[in-house]
Order: structure tokens, then C-alpha cells, then sequence
């Protein structure tokens, strides 16, 4: 009995182990194995080729054949410490336990759709990942700006990584696109993720030139194109700026040579996307990845976010007319209001800690991006500011931001 006893001890063990390979999270109670070796991209282009073969399915397919041939460099990454593994069923609760989430078609990138229609595309893919998703029954939708909530992520106890600590950091603790009052500088930090079915493709883009984001692999497989925001690649995405587009990837990865970086990341990962940097994901299989926002006073060390605000700013306004496809002028100055408000927070921060060494150039950086963005996008971000302080729903906030700009923002994924 006794034999018997120790035998399913150590079954068990071999099996906790072999899950924590998979993952690759490291747990405070659990640290003491070994990182396990990184997905392969001979691995990717397996999962990509059991997909339904559309045109854009199979150009990304060629790409990664091609990347595999030639070779590629990767970012940094690094694990991030929690209680509990995060699996399907934490983030399940988190959706549905956010009372208004974001669902994108991803084949259009229309905002559209439901949870059931999420739901069903998600437990299709997972069955066949060859399933044919032009049927519109089986129409795949991503999920983004899913908050953790208590019974879902946040139950997994992740932890933020020291340098995220730091008081020279601010953590925001709302969604990307929603507006930060100072009034709510001292709430919590928000973790939100992005649910992906297998296929999904997001275009190159940028999500913010003065703000980063500290991303998380949370399950199945993501691709990271990545590119740094340099004079050379700016160039290149200038003109794509807020612009619809047909699929750009093949052409930004054989245009954008410059840094460019190929990251494939397992449940576990952690990685930073720097302000301003120029990235694409891919999604071979069903997955999910989480990410906080925040910016950091040691940037001012130099001027690149000063310089990556003017770039953006300079971009927009040399536009030309907007088309109907065209993100609207509102959506695109978002992100900068919205990184404005993180630098007013953490700006209040260091001047209520007696920080001084970087206050002078964050509060100059402040006052001149407040007079660059245009004042209906300030009165848009007041409106929002006040909703959130009176503790209206968001359905009030996106009301009153329609009267005000024409349409409510949204976030590129």
C-alpha cells in the first residue's frame, strides 16, 4: 500500500511537472524547474497549415515558410510569476463576468458580433482548426479589453515583474481607449486580455508611440512581428497610418528591415512592446494573451517619446481626406489621450513623492502634447473623465463620446 502510495505520488509529480513544461509560468510555490524550450516555428507552420486555406491564411503560410528559410532574431522574453495557471476556464469567466467586452470579426475586422457567436467560432477551431470560416455560422470573432475579474485571471495571482514596481512607473489601472481621470490614479492596476481564435491576423500597426505594453502569453500559441520605431520604419508606415488596407505583413517584413524581430510565444512569455514600437500578430491556434499598460519616468533620459508624439501628431495632420473605411481622426488621436492621461498621472505621482529629476521635462512634455491634440478630443476625454468619477455605466460614457465626436473610438489589435 505504502508502494503503492509513493508510485501515485510521483505519477503525479511527473504529470504537474509535464504541465508547468507546457506553460511555462512560474509559480511562487512551483519555481524550482526548469524553463522549458521554446515552441519552434517548424512547429507554427504545422499548426498554420491545418487551417481553412484562404487567401490571407495562406500569404501569412509563405511567410512564415519564408522567415523559416532565412533566419530571424528574437525580443527578450521572460516569465512572469503567479499562484495558479491560468487556463480556459479563467478566461471564460472573464468574459463573461465583463458586462461590455469588445468581439471583432476577424476577417473583416468589423466591431460586430456576441458572445455566443465567439463562443461557437472558439469551440469549432478548437475541434478542427480547418473548419470553414466562411461559413457564417462559423464566423470567428477575437474578444479584447477583457478585464481580469476576481473568479477569472486575477484569481491566478499574476505578478506584475519588479521594474513594473518601481515609483518611477505608472500602471494604468483602466483599459486602453478609456479615458484616465487623475482622480482614479491610485486604483489598481488593470490586466485586460485579447481572446484570439486560430487564424487570426493582426495587422501591422501601432497600439501607442508614448506609452508600452508589458504583454503575457496566457494559452495556446501567438506570433510577434516586431519592429522598433526608428526614422527608417516610420517612413515606411507613415502612410498607413489609420488607413484600411489589404493584408500588409509580407510587404512590411520585406520593406521594414530595420530591428526587425520574429517572437513566438508560449503560455508564459512575457514580453515588452516599447512606446512606439511597430508590431503584427498571428494566431496559429485558438489563444489568449493579457498585457498592463504604464509608462516610465527614465524615458525622459532621452527624447524618443518626445519625438514619437511629433511623428504621430505630424502623421495625422498631414493626412489626406479621410475615406469611409478610413479610422476616423477621433480613433487615431485615442491612443495619445490616452497616454497623456498616464503621464498626468504619474507626473501627479512624482510630485506628490518629492521626485524631482524628471518632474521638469514630464510636465513640459504634458503641456505641449495638450496643446498639439485638438480641443474636441480634450472636451471628448473630459466626458469620459466625468462618467467614470460619477460612476455612470459605460454605455452612458459611449453615448456621450458619440455626441461629441461622431463615433466612438476604437483600439487596432
Amino acid at each position: 500500500m505504502v508502494r503503492n502510495f509513493l508510485d501515485l505520488e510521483t505519477s503525479k509529480g511527473t504529470i504537474l511537472i509535464f504541465i508547468l513544461r507546457d506553460v511555462n509560468f512560474s509559480c511562487s510555490h512551483l519555481n524550482n524547474h526548469p524553463a522549458p524550450p521554446k515552441g519552434s516555428l517548424h512547429d507554427v507552420i504545422l499548426l498554420w497549415e491545418r487551417l481553412h486555406p484562404t487567401p490571407n491564411q495562406q500569404s501569412v503560410l509563405n511567410l512564415l515558410k519564408k522567415i523559416a528559410d532565412s533566419g530571424y532574431k528574437s525580443l527578450e522574453t521572460f516569465k512572469i510569476e503567479c499562484r495558479t495557471v491560468p487556463g480556459v476556464h479563467h478566461l471564460v469567466r472573464d468574459i463573461f463576468d465583463n458586462e461590455n467586452i469588445h468581439l471583432r470579426d476577424t476577417r473583416t475586422g468589423r466591431n460586430a458580433g456576441s458572445k455566443c457567436d465567439f463562443f461557437a467560432a472558439w469551440e469549432a477551431l478548437k475541434d478542427n482548426p480547418g473548419a470553414d470560416i466562411n461559413d457564417r455560422l462559423l464566423t470567428p470573432y477575437s474578444a479584447w479589453g477583457v478585464k481580469a475579474k476576481e473568479n477569472g485571471l486575477l484569481a491566478c495571482g499574476l505578478r506584475p515583474p519588479q521594474f513594473l514596481l518601481d515609483p518611477g512607473v505608472f500602471i494604468s489601472p483602466v483599459g486602453n481607449g478609456e479615458e484616465l481621470p487623475l482622480a482614479s490614479k491610485d486604483e489598481l492596476p488593470c490586466f485586460h486580455s485579447i481572446i484570439t481564435p486560430a487564424g487570426t491576423i493582426t495587422d501591422v500597426h501601432c497600439d501607442c508611440d508614448i506609452a508600452a505594453s508589458l504583454l503575457v502569453q496566457l494559452y495556446g500559441t501567438k506570433v510577434l512581428f516586431s519592429w522598433p520605431g526608428t526614422k527608417a520604419n516610420r517612413d515606411y508606415f507613415q502612410h498607413s497610418v489609420g488607413i484600411d488596407h489589404h493584408l500588409r505583413l509580407p510587404e512590411a517584413v520585406s520593406k521594414m528591415t530595420e530591428g526587425f524581430k520574429f517572437t513566438i510565444l508560449k503560455p508564459g512569455d512575457a514580453v515588452v512592446l516599447e512606446p512606439g514600437m511597430i508590431h503584427a500578430v498571428v494566431s496559429p491556434e485558438n489563444s489568449a494573451i493579457g498585457c498592463w499598460e504604464y509608462v516610465d519616468e527614465k524615458w525622459f533620459d532621452n527624447d524618443d517619446i518626445k519625438e514619437g508624439a511629433e511623428w504621430i501628431v505630424n502623421s495625422i495632420k498631414s493626412r489626406g481626406p479621410q475615406l469611409p473605411t478610413d479610422e476616423s481622426k477621433e480613433e487615431i488621436y485615442n491612443p495619445l489621450r490616452y497616454g497623456l492621461s498616464m503621464w498626468k498621472c504619474l507626473l501627479q505621482n512624482l510630485q506628490e513623492r518629492q521626485r524631482g529629476k524628471y518632474v521638469e521635462g514630464i510636465r513640459d512634455f504634458v503641456e505641449w502634447l495638450e496643446k498639439e491634440l485638438p480641443e474636441e478630443i480634450i472636451e471628448t476625454g473630459r466626458s469620459l473623465s466625468a462618467d467614470r468619477v460619477e460612476g455612470s455605466t459605460p454605455a452612458t460614457a459611449k453615448r456621450r463620446m458619440q455626441d461629441n465626436a461622431g463615433k466612438p473610438t476604437k483600439r487596432r489589435k
